[in-house]
């Protein structure tokens, strides 16, 4: 949902291809920072969300829509 209403585009199976995306960054870096004792979780989490509504901010909402 969060795809379709940054992007502004009724593509439902290009916002899940763009939530897949997403969802296999932060669990690497999730498995990144619970390896690393010196990272702070709650750091690491506002760097996630920081970078997860840039990347939003700049797909382009004609090719989640090109993909349905």
């Amino acid at each position: 949902m969060l795809v379709l209403t940054i992007s502004g585009r009724q593509a439902p199976q290009g916002a899940r291809l763009v939530a897949s995306m997403i969802s296999g960054v932060l669990r690497s870096c999730a498995r990144e920072a619970l390896a690393d004792e010196r990272i702070d979780l709650a750091d690491a989490a506002a760097l996630c969300e920081s970078v997860l509504y840039a990347a939003l901010r700049g797909v382009d909402p004609d090719l989640i829509a090109a993909i349905g």
